[in-house]
């Protein structure tokens, strides 16, 4: 049985809607997983340039410090 394309375009559509629903669902859960953390993400500062650090190994991995 072949679907007329107005079924199919009708078809499409909700099915677009139920995803971007599901989507949006999903971005409001994890901003207000992310809002938790907010104070600890605000007090990160960027690290300078590469050429005014260091970087010394510590176990498995490895901390940049400022060149002295």
């Amino acid at each position: 049985m072949k679907i007329p394309d107005e079924e199919k375009i009708s078809s499409i559509v909700t099915c677009a809607e139920k995803y971007s629903a599901a989507v949006l669902a999903e971005t409001v859960k994890v901003a207000g997983e992310l809002q938790k953390h907010h104070t600890f993400f605000e007090k990160l500062t960027s690290v300078p340039d590469q050429s005014e650090m260091t970087k010394k190994e510590k176990g498995e991995t490895f901390v940049w410090k400022k060149k002295k």
